[in-house]
C-alpha cells in the first residue's frame, strides 16, 4: 500500500504512471464491497465501553415505564375518582361537595351531597306521603261521621293509627298552607356552630355569618403577590373565603389555599402570574 505522497508524485504533470503504480494507488483504498473489520476502527473499543448493552437498556426503560403509569398527568385525566378524593384530602380540600360516582371498575364511590335529581326524588317521595295522610285521614272521618260503620271498618281505623303514628304526629306540626321552621327537628350535627336542633335556630345562624361575610367589618385582609406565597393574616380562623384578581386585567383567578394553621395560608398558582394579583381573604 502506498502513501498519499507517493501516489501524488506518480500523477503529477507530464508523468506516465506505470500498470503497477495503477494497481498499487487503486490497492492502497478500500472498495464499497470490501467490509471494515470492527477491530480496523480506531478508538471503536473505546465507544463501547461507554455504553450500556439491550438488556440493561431494556430493563432501565421498564423501570422507567412502570413508574411513570403510577403518575399523576398534569391536567389529572388519569386520575381514578378514588384518586380524586384522595388529593383533595392532602390537599386540603377535602369538605369540597362530591356527588356519588363510578371507577372504571364500576365500584361505587359515595359523595357527599345529593344531586339534584336526587333531592327532587326526595321531594316528590315526601310530597305523596304527606298527600296520601291527608287523604286517609279524610277517609276516617268520613267513616266517623257515618252511621253504619261495622268492626272491620273501625279495625281499619285502628291499624291505620298504630302503623302510622310518627306520621300523624308530625301532621299535628303542620299548618295548613305553612310548616312552622321552628317545630322542624336538624338531622345534621352542626355542633361547631354551637347547640342547634331546630330549623329556625339554624336559619338565625347562617343568616348572622351571611351578614357578617356582607359587612367585612374587621375580618379582612390584602396581599398583592406575584408567585405562589406563604399569607400571614390577623383573622384567627381557619373558616373564610379568598378571592383573587389580575390588578391589571382585573379578572379573576382560581386559587389553590393550603391552611397551614389559624393565622398562616399557602397560596399556589396553576401556572405563574404575568402581572401583581390582588388576594383577599374574609373570615366566615
Amino acid at each position: 500500500m502506498a502513501s498519499l505522497i507517493e501516489i501524488f508524485g506518480w500523477f503529477e504533470t507530464g508523468d506516465i504512471p506505470t500498470q503497477d503504480q495503477f494497481r498499487t494507488t487503486f490497492a492502497s483504498f478500500r472498495h464499497k464491497e470490501n467490509k471494515i473489520p470492527l477491530n480496523e476502527v480506531e478508538g471503536l473499543a473505546a465507544i463501547f465501553e461507554n455504553t450500556v448493552t439491550n438488556n440493561i437498556f431494556n430493563g432501565f426503560k421498564d423501570d422507567v415505564n412502570s413508574k411513570i403509569i403510577n403518575l399523576a398527568k398534569k391536567d389529572g385525566s388519569n386520575l381514578l375518582p378514588a384518586d380524586v378524593i384522595s388529593w383533595k384530602k392532602a390537599l386540603g380540600l377535602a369538605n369540597i361537595a362530591v356527588v356519588d360516582s363510578e371507577d372504571d371498575d364500576e365500584t361505587v364511590i359515595i359523595g357527599n351531597v345529593y344531586t339534584k335529581k336526587q333531592v327532587i326524588g326526595m321531594l316528590e317521595v315526601f310530597r305523596e306521603q304527606v298527600n296520601g295522610s291527608y287523604q286517609t285521614i279524610e277517609e276516617i272521618k268520613e267513616m266517623l261521621v257515618s252511621n253504619d260503620l261495622d268492626l272491620d271498618e273501625l279495625q281499619e281505623i285502628v291499624n291505620f293509627i298504630k302503623k302510622n303514628r310518627e306520621d300523624i304526629e308530625l301532621l299535628k306540626q303542620i299548618s295548613v298552607g305553612n310548616t312552622k321552621d321552628d317545630k322542624v327537628e336538624l338531622v345534621a350535627n352542626y355542633a361547631r356552630w354551637g347547640a342547634l336542633n331546630l330549623q329556625n335556630q339554624f336559619n338565625d345562624v347562617v343568616y348572622d355569618k351571611i351578614q357578617a361575610i356582607e359587612s367585612g367589618a374587621g375580618t379582612r385582609e390584602t396581599i398583592i403577590i406575584t408567585d405562589d406565597s406563604f399569607f400571614t393574616h390577623n383573622l384567627n380562623s381557619y373558616d373564610f373565603v379568598c378571592e383573587a384578581y389580575d390588578t391589571v386585567t382585573l379578572y379573576k383567578l382560581p386559587l389553590k389555599i393550603k391552611i397551614v394553621d389559624a393565622n398562616n395560608i399557602y397560596i399556589a398558582f396553576d401556572s405563574k402570574p404575568t402581572n401583581n394579583i390582588n388576594v383577599t381573604i374574609k373570615k366566615i
